[in-house]
């Protein structure tokens, strides 16, 4: 009844609300950083865990790190904060994790043979943790409603090979409810790089006449409600709860067939953030042109002719492989936490028998980015993870957080190359930061080779070439192929996609105007993580380019070490 139920008091941006009202069976919001798409993921998930009592529902990320460590701590905080749930505590709650559920609440129509991977609630519905690296958790669910986040990251073949089949099955129980074999796909805008234009194509599906009919119907509803609030007497209540159900059937009946597609910036909430940051961030000093449409207007960019990386396409990146019977354990002892206690051991893309290769780039953000060279056997540069640290965190935090999490790595040699500046000489030390670096992983039992002694500057148009040669993978039998992580650098994706190219006659130069952003934005949103990489890049293959340029480069020194 309509009398029974709990208002709650929500705060949403006009793009949020605008997607909650509409609330269809299939919802796909590709929102700008920071638009707010974990409640709109946490309240779809809460209409179909309530609206179909046993059903079986799933959160689904590209890989099941994303999902523990990403999606389901916000969308927990969500259902606590503003719908009241409680974790079952042994007497009382809402959901429990990972565990049988209490004997007393109603059971899934489907059971499941394992609560590893599950929430169960007391409504009898239970939601499936599930990610496209781990299909094994989806084989043979029947589900009857799914929400995607990070969807600009998911394979299209894993989507249509192992969640589209699941989404099936009792018709004749759940069939009246508009999620019903619905599903909830939200992420940031795509790069050019990103393998994701079956999200676009998710616009062709939606029919705009069904959208205003069913904002139509929800107008009248909410106008029903706020007089049932002010009604006077029963009577009145019940009539108006009539008419209310009434409407809700046939918004309902069209929300049955429809998608609706929505493609928004940050701007809904500039008065939250004011006119005065997309003022400062649309300067081209602060931010070149195309950052700002892609970034922060949610423009869909369109080519690569302006990127200082342009020859970089998806097939470099990958999502880590993980050794999850290590994380499991993990997630069992901290839960969403477990992200502060990983180490190496739970990555499967790093060979043990060999040394790390890195490259630092020092600064107010001091960044690491870790690879391998020919892992496993194969002609290969693998970058496997990135690090880094903000002031007043320095040099010696990235070395803490490098030696905690590959201390269980076996063979303990770094080659590190970095910038220029870490031969300048720390103040009142006889180390230059470097050697300073290098001297607390030696501590940890590193050993450290420093191959940037005596380095100069590294021409842009050299760097450029190098690059740009390598990822075209045309020269197979001098370079090596570029594969990158991911999931463990997710501040370097950012950063290599959005690196701009300035054109200087015949050379090509890499705009680092970013790197002027306030100390908080650069991690996302600035050239920094990618200036560590190039060193690592660079000085691994230099040698396979012009020699002349490299010398205006390099002076050749005897490289450090233990």
């Amino acid at each position: 009844m309509e009398s029974n139920k709990k208002i709650v008091k929500l705060y949403l941006n006009p793009v949020q609300e605008e997607a909650l009202r509409v609330n269809p069976r299939e919802l796909a919001g590709l929102w700008g950083r920071g638009l707010g798409k974990s409640p709109v993921q946490a309240k779809r998930s809460y209409d179909a865990i309530t609206s179909m009592p046993g059903a079986s529902i799933a959160a689904i990320g590209p890989s099941y790190v994303n999902i523990m460590e990403r999606t389901l701590p916000p969308m927990e905080q969500f259902w606590q904060q503003f719908f009241g749930w409680r974790e079952w505590d042994g007497e009382t709650g809402d959901y429990i994790k990972f565990r049988k559920p209490p004997d007393h609440w109603p059971q899934p129509s489907t059971p499941p043979s394992s609560y590893k991977h599950a929430i169960s609630t007391r409504w009898g519905t239970i939601m499936y943790l599930g990610s496209l690296d781990r299909p094994g958790i989806l084989n043979s669910l029947s589900l009857q409603y799914y929400g995607l986040d990070e969807g600009r990251f998911a394979d299209y073949e894993r989507v249509t090979k192992d969640l589209t089949p699941a989404v099936r099955g009792d018709l004749l129980k759940f069939g009246n409810c508009p999620l019903y074999r619905g599903r909830t796909i939200t992420s940031d805008l795509p790069y050019i790089e990103d393998n994701a234009e079956w999200m676009y194509e998710l616009q062709s599906k939606m029919n705009p006449k069904d959208v205003m009919m069913i904002l139509q119907f929800q107008d009248k509803i909410d106008k029903r409600r706020m007089q049932w609030l002010e009604a006077k007497t029963k009577q009145r209540r019940l009539s108006l709860e009539k008419k209310i159900a009434e409407l809700e059937y046939m918004a309902n009946r069209v929300r049955k067939k429809t998608t609706y597609f929505s493609m928004a910036s940050n701007l809904v909430n500039r008065h939250v953030l004011g006119l005065d940051y997309f003022r400062e961030n649309a300067d081209p000093r602060v931010n070149p042109k195309h950052v700002f449409r892609t970034s922060y207007l949610s423009i869909r960019p369109r080519s690569v002719e302006s990127m200082f990386y342009g020859k970089m396409g998806a097939r470099h990146w990958y999502i880590g492989e993980f050794n999850y019977s290590a994380l499991d354990s993990l997630y069992e002892t901290y839960g969403s936490r477990a992200n502060l206690f990983r180490t190496c051991t739970s990555d499967m893309d790093i060979d043990t028998s060999a040394g790390l290769v890195a490259g630092m780039d020092f600064g107010n953000m001091v960044s690491l980015s870790i690879g391998q060279k020919n892992p496993f056997g194969r002609k290969e540069f693998r970058t496997v993870n990135f690090m880094y640290a903000l002031v007043p965190d320095d040099m010696d935090n990235v070395a803490d957080k490098f030696c905690r999490y590959y201390e269980a790595h076996p063979t303990k040699k770094l080659r590190l190359h970095y910038d220029r500046t870490g031969n300048t000489k720390l103040e009142n030390s006889k180390q230059t930061k470097a050697e300073h670096f290098a001297s607390r992983l030696r501590a940890k039992g590193w050993n450290v080779s420093l191959m940037s002694v005596g380095m100069g500057i590294i021409p842009h148009p050299l760097k450029h070439l190098l690059f740009s040669r390598m990822f075209a993978e045309e020269e197979l039998e001098r370079f090596p192929i570029l594969r990158m992580n991911k999931q463990n650098c997710k501040e370097l994706y950012a950063s290599l996609n959005l690196a701009p190219a300035i054109p200087k006659g015949d050379d090509i130069f890499k705009d680092k105007r970013s790197e002027k952003l306030a100390i908080h934005r650069l991690p996302m949103e600035s050239t920094n993580p990618s200036d560590s990489w190039d060193y690592m890049i660079w000085g691994e293959y230099h040698h396979h380019i012009d020699k002349r340029g490299v010398q205006q480069a390099w002076k050749p020194t005897t490289s450090k070490k233990k």
